[in-house]
């Protein structure tokens, strides 16, 4: 009894396909009929027709030559002759073995991943998709055994067996590939709930795939190939989630050769693959001529909603929005997994690494039809619309102070003249960087100083008032790519200090001089993109850039001197303020936070009462200055008058002038034995007891001004001498 006569046999029941390669169609039979099933083809064409055996000669695959194992590969077989071997016959006391009842399908008899046919054994391709599935030999090695970068070292080391290139830099026909792990939970195929491995592999020539599996198998690592032709069809397989492979099913982070395309060189790859599939895309067949016309229309609701569309309405549905509701966001998606509904989780997991980006995203989006009527408006119309909102009052009603005054009150210490402070501002808000084709040089910002001088205190409210592009990192080697679209540049602490010696840190913003005094001038400036960001575009907006920071802009030469020419060019772009006095923390508004409101309202009043001594900007054309005038004074000096005794920053009082005194001698004493002496009271005795005088609080209340900044030194100098000759 033969093999062929065997349907139980180790021939005829593992691997029936085998047959008909073995013996031929004469033998076997016709081959079952197959129904036509719809294929992709990719950019490889199949090729001439598969050379004989006699044209083939040493370069046939072993695996042809041999009889089937248990696991359905070819075994090997040292004899490479031309005929095939005859399956010897059964002994006639040998009964065929019964098959077994419940037995699991194996890969080998089914296709892989439920959906991909088999690569016949005698194929060649220049591209080939192997697959690593769990197998059952006790020598084997497991797809889990391997990660991703060690199962490529291990193709790389088949290739160089079976196909080796003396000189190439793999040492074979292979190009490039990559590796990714799957598991199918829900399969009913055990070797897909499984672990296992895909290998997509591009070589420079075309090859038999089986002399690959032949060498690997030598190693315990049991190969199969799927018919996929084009490289670009198998890494959208493994990349691009569809309805058999969900997203949470492939792999987020699959191993990608040395050597693998990437930016545009991928782009291209996969153009090319999606072109070349839909050009030859195979038509499906028709409906039979008898069927209900409801039958060949799509069923209802049939289309599902994107996982953007998803989130989209969740996020908007749920009103989730920053850290707490992405972390809501994740919670939902959990349920709604656990309960049979797993595109929400698909969703986060996909944004995994920028859910927050990705909300603040579809909020943006949701409120694109206000961010239009907003766009009308200019950035002087949005100062007028907040000071004159009747829906919405000042911030800081606890303070005791009115947000006007504590403006005030910062720029008293730094002894920075108020009105030109804020005509300064005004105008960079009213005209930009340019108006028209109108250059505005000069036009640009920045207050110079240390901490806690009150920089930000007087600048943050523009944070709500405008769309602000904030100061880009140092390390940025493109800082201008997201420029476009804001409308105020408010770069806070910001650095600059090109050829500086020293760490990159101290020389601030990695920007040329050139391009930023451009930038500042109001010229169309060039900005440069990263590569796999999109194309460099020209910067053309009117965005006015106003700036706090420690130091001056200065440039410097090669052999690290200060570059007049170059620092000067930069300097005549500002307008510099300099905040040069501490403000003690004793004496800083705690808790104060940016009024909208009261800020706008402060810096419309300075430009009013500039224009009333100086005029109108030449070149300001707004008439928000009158409107404001006539909204927010109505009854015209007498409310201006009224608002600036209102923010006017009180000033301290003068210490009266005591006896006169000689002055002490500090040295030697302690802070409390001295200034008793100063004060004229006594100091702490031998059971500790507290210093009493009240002139000691009277110069401690002068020392203070002094260091809040709201004294000169010749003030201070001249209330000192005073104090020190009035005593007795």
């Amino acid at each position: 009894m033969s093999a062929l006569d065997d349907p139980f046999g180790e021939i005829g029941g593992r691997w029936p396909g085998l047959v008909e390669e073995l013996f031929g169609e004469e033998e076997a039979g016709p081959p079952p009929p197959t129904e036509e099933k719809e294929e992709l083809v990719g950019e490889e064409e199949t090729g001439p027709p598969q050379p004989t055996e006699e044209e083939e000669g040493s370069d046939l695959p072993d695996s042809e030559h041999g009889s089937a194992d248990e696991k359905g590969y070819c075994a090997d077989s040292e004899n490479e002759a031309d005929e095939v071997p005859k399956q010897e016959p059964a002994r006639p006391e040998e009964k065929p073995a019964e098959p077994e009842e419940a037995q699991e399908p194996r890969p080998e008899d089914q296709c892989p991943d439920g959906c991909l046919p088999t690569l016949p054994a005698t194929a060649q391709r220049t591209n080939v998709h192997y697959v690593h599935y769990r197998t059952h030999g006790p020598d084997d090695r497991q797809p889990e055994s391997f990660t991703q970068k060690e199962l490529w070292e291990h193709l790389e080391d088949c290739y160089r067996k079976a196909y080796p290139v003396p000189g190439a830099k793999t040492g074979s026909i292979v190009a490039y590939g990559m590796v990714a792990k799957e598991r199918h939970k829900d399969s009913p195929i055990e070797a897909n709930r499984s672990e296992h491995n895909h290998a997509p592999v591009a070589t420079t020539q075309r090859h038999y795939w089986s002399k690959v599996v032949k060498e690997s198998r030598k190693a315990g690592v049991h190969l199969h190939a799927v018919e996929h032709e084009a490289y670009g069809v198998m890494y959208k397989y493994l990349k691009n989630p569809t309805r058999k492979k969900p997203l949470h099913e492939l792999d987020p982070s699959p191993y990608l050769s040395p050597d693998h395309p990437k930016g545009d060189a991928l782009k291209e790859l996969l153009e090319r693959a999606a072109v070349s599939a839909a050009g030859n895309l195979r038509r499906k067949p028709q409906p039979a001529a008898g069927q209900e016309e409801e039958e060949r229309q799509p069923k209802e609701g049939r289309k599902r909603q994107t996982l953007f569309a998803l989130g989209f309405s969740w996020a908007v549905d749920h009103n989730l929005l920053g850290k707490v509701g992405a972390k809501q966001m994740q919670a939902d998606a959990v349920s709604e997994f656990e309960e049979g509904r797993p595109r929400l989780l698909e969703f986060v997991q996909k944004h995994r690494g920028g859910l927050e980006d990705q909300l603040d995203y579809i909020w943006e989006l949701k409120a694109a039809s206000a961010a239009v009527e907003r766009m009308k408006e200019s950035r002087v119309d949005v100062l007028l619309r907040a000071a004159t909102a009747t829906d919405a009052g000042c911030k800081n009603t606890y303070h005791p102070a009115p947000c006007g005054r504590v403006y005030e009150e910062i720029l008293r210490a730094q002894k920075v003249d108020s009105v030109a402070f804020r005509h300064a501002l005004f105008c960079a808000l009213d005209l930009g960087r340019r108006v028209g084709d109108l250059r505005m040089k000069g036009n640009a910002v920045m207050l110079v100083g240390g901490k806690d001088t009150g920089k930000s205190t007087i600048t943050d409210p523009m944070f709500v008032l405008y769309k602000v592009f904030p100061t880009p990192p140092a390390s940025s080697n493109c800082p201008l790519m997201k420029c476009r679209g804001h409308e105020v540049f408010l770069w806070q602490d910001f650095r600059y200090a090109p050829g500086k010696p020293g760490s990159a840190e101290d020389r601030g913003l990695r920007l040329d001089e050139g391009s930023l005094n451009r930038l500042l001038e109001g010229y169309a400036t060039l900005v440069q993109m990263p590569k796999n960001e999109g194309a460099d575009f020209v910067f053309h907006e009117d965005t006015p850039f106003i700036a706090t920071g420690p130091f001056q802009l200065t440039a410097y030469t090669p052999d690290g001197e200060v570059d007049e020419y170059e620092t000067e060019q930069m300097t005549t772009r500002f307008t510099y303020f300099f905040f040069r006095n501490s403000i003690l923390k004793a004496n800083q508004h705690k808790g104060f936070g940016p009024c909208a409101k009261c800020w706008a309202k402060w810096l419309l009043h300075g430009e009013i009462v500039y224009r009333r001594e100086h005029g109108r900007h030449p070149k300001s054309t707004t008439d928000v200055v009158e409107k404001a005038k006539a909204a927010l004074f109505p009854k015209g000096e007498e409310d201006l008058g009224a608002y600036e005794q209102q923010i006017a920053p009180k000033a301290p009082k003068r210490p009266a002038a005591g006896p006169p005194a000689t002055p002490p001698r500090l040295k030697g004493s302690s802070t409390g034995a001295a200034a008793a002496e100063i004060s004229g009271g006594t100091s702490t005795g031998a059971a500790g007891a507290p210093t009493t005088g009240g002139r000691f609080e009277e110069l401690r209340k002068l020392v203070s001004w002094r260091e809040a900044g709201l004294l000169s030194k010749e003030e201070f100098d001249a209330a000192k001498q005073e104090f020190f000759a009035g005593k007795d």
